[in-house]
């Protein structure tokens, strides 16, 4: 009888070890995201058997994900509160490593378009940010050119006096975004989103941190042909080493622009349980 009490302990000790010892902070093996606060509204996220993310619900909206039968994401439709039929939504096309092409329609008629170029595997060479008149051609174009230190978007157009963005710290964290990422089947960025440099747009997110592994805290945004700066602050709250609350700040206009992003999570120990 000691004997056996003796190992119950013992075991009882080793998985209470074990739990303590886990890195919850890996967001491709053992978290994935509950709840996403985004445009003020909690959603709650619903994944099917493959681990993909199939759908953000909150009490009056809804973001629909659709997969084909390769399993890659075609097409997400964004229902805005109160209304019935989704007026903005998003398609997707793939290359060998991830989505090369975001098309954005409002109430059926495309608008904006991200051409997405690869340089390996795990980078972005550039985006080309396309703007669309009436009859589908090409009213506004932007190349931006992406360039990384280690797994994070550092600088964007260094060169260009057009605009320019900079990303001058990060913290060590895992990017929330790119649990989102992966959740839909392409672990390089966040697909859903509007072209923003600044928050001022609905559904925008910076480029930073859809593309980054990590989340940024300070940046600039600049038109320096215009002698234009402005300065930027990504404050986080964390918990269990994972983020669960962005404030993004822009403080180059009269009044600061903010948007708020917020995360809980659902985390598990062992081998790749989220994938």
């Amino acid at each position: 009888m000691k004997t056996l009490r003796l190992l119950f302990t013992l075991a009882m000790f080793a998985s209470l070890v074990a739990i303590s010892s886990c890195d919850f902070g890996d967001g491709e093996t053992h978290c994935r995201v509950k709840s996403f606060y985004w445009e003020n509204e909690w959603y709650n996220a619903s994944y099917n058997g493959t681990g993909r993310l199939t759908k953000l619900q909150s009490d009056d909206s809804k973001i629909l994900f659709y997969y084909d039968e390769d399993n890659k994401l075609y097409k997400s439709d964004i229902y805005l509160p109160g209304e019935a039929t989704a007026r903005k939504v998003y398609t997707f096309e793939h290359g060998p490593y991830g989505i090369t092409q975001v098309s954005y329609h409002f109430e059926g008629v495309l608008t904006q378009r991200e051409v997405i170029v690869y340089a390996t595997p795990t980078q972005v060479d550039s985006v080309i940010y396309q703007e669309f008149i009436d009859g589908g051609e090409v009213g506004f174009e932007n190349p931006l050119k992406f360039v990384y230190t280690g797994s994070n978007v550092t600088k964007i157009n260094p060169d260009e006096s057009f605009n320019t963005y900079t990303a001058y710290s990060f913290d060590n964290k895992a990017n929330p975004f790119k649990m989102l990422a992966a959740s839909v089947g392409n672990p390089v960025f966040w697909p859903v989103g509007l072209y923003a440099f600044f928050p001022v747009a609905d559904y925008d997110i910076s480029y930073v941190s859809r593309f980054s592994g990590n989340n940024p805290l300070t940046a600039e945004y600049a038109i320096p042909s215009g002698d234009i700066f402005q300065p930027q602050t990504y404050t986080n709250t964390y918990s269990g080493g994972n983020v669960t609350k962005i404030v993004w700040e822009d403080t180059g206009f009269d009044d600061v622009l903010t948007e708020d992003y917020a995360f809980k999570y659902d985390c598990k120990c062992g081998p790749r349980v989220f994938r």
